[in-house]
């Protein structure tokens, strides 16, 4: 949550473009996606339910950090708050990535 509220708060600097409300939609999407899905992982019904959810959260996080370095590219928001966010999609991708592998050796054949 704190992530996607972090993510949130690049939007008022972006401009008025059509463009910049397309990318503002898809990464507001994605950024909430990954805790969405996690509380989904963290109510699941089994190790296979939640190492999908986590897999799921994972592609959530990938999406993210490439529409944040999009943004960067573009230069729509604070470089240091963006540089911020990138790196922890990255961290989060890392961490999700970790989680998916452990709970997928750990669930039944």
């Amino acid at each position: 949550m704190a992530f996607a509220s972090d993510v949130f708060d690049l939007f008022p600097t972006f401009p008025r473009l059509p463009e910049a409300n397309e990318l503002r939609k898809q990464v507001a999407r994605s950024a909430g996606s990954i805790g969405a899905n996690l509380q989904e992982a963290f109510g699941s019904h089994g190790r296979n339910d939640f190492s999908y959810c986590v897999s799921i959260a994972r592609k959530e996080a990938r999406e993210t950090w490439f529409w944040l370095k999009l943004i960067r590219r573009r230069s729509w928001a604070n470089p240091g708050k963006v540089d911020s966010a990138v790196n922890e999609a990255s961290q989060l991708v890392r961490i999700l990535s970790a989680i998916a592998k452990s709970a997928k050796a750990d669930a039944p054949q």
